[in-house]
């Protein structure tokens, strides 16, 4: 029996591919601060997120932004007129859901 209580989301995690790959956490928070800016304006440009995570050859990185403005995020990301191309590979508002995928949760599962 559930008890009715759901938690509300406050945060929206976004995981995206980056070509060709940045290691820098300020390079990228730049590059999503000028896909607002090209997309939506000034204000918009001023969106707090979050780069929480990098991958080490910098080809993923996972970010953290208020549910209120993931949708425009992910529409500025869309439409970046830049040499750096950024691509959504999975959102949601429970951060385990999209740092795996299937076959990396069955290699971390074996044992020897």
């Amino acid at each position: 029996m559930g008890s009715g209580l759901t938690l509300p989301n406050v945060y929206r995690y976004i995981r995206l591919s980056v070509k060709p790959s940045i290691s820098e956490g300020l390079t990228i928070r730049k590059l999503l601060e000028i896909a607002m800016l090209q997309s939506f304006g000034v204000t918009r440009a001023g969106t707090y997120m979050d780069v929480l995570w990098i991958s080490e050859e910098g080809h993923e990185v996972v970010i953290r932004i208020a549910d209120a403005d993931a949708e425009t995020l992910l529409a500025a990301v869309v439409v970046l007129d830049n040499p750096v191309r950024l691509s959504v590979v999975k959102h949601s508002g429970f951060l385990p859901a999209i740092l795996g995928d299937a076959a990396s949760w069955e290699k971390s599962l074996v044992f020897d």
